[in-house]
């Protein structure tokens, strides 16, 4: 990212006017590796200071209950939507993107 005080700002050719100074952003692609990495701290991060603040409101029961029970309903949601990938693969249809797993399974 590159930051200059001077010159006048294109929204559509990536960049931007904050506070008199042009920010331009590179139009780089993240790999699979980083966003696989960025979801893994930000669920266990989120995790981690949500339980230290239940613990000290649900105690030693509710909290860990809650913890499983949220496990296994994204455990499940996942394996629904894998289910239901596999699915749309044998009827044909090519699931590469959230709105082609939309459109085969709602229509």
């Amino acid at each position: 990212m590159e930051i200059s005080n001077q010159g006048t700002t294109s929204v559509n050719g990536g960049e931007e006017l904050l506070r008199g100074r042009t920010i331009s952003f590179n139009q780089g692609k993240i790999s699979s590796i980083g966003l696989t990495m960025n979801m893994i701290l930000s669920i266990i991060g989120t995790t981690v200071l949500g339980i230290a603040a239940q613990m000290q409101v649900g105690g030693w029961i509710l909290s860990p209950l809650l913890l499983c029970m949220g496990c296994a309903i994204v455990s499940e949601t996942t394996r629904l939507v894998g289910e239901t990938i596999n699915t749309l693969a044998e009827d044909g249809i090519q699931v590469v993107a959230y709105q082609d797993f939309i459109e085969g399974a709602i229509g």
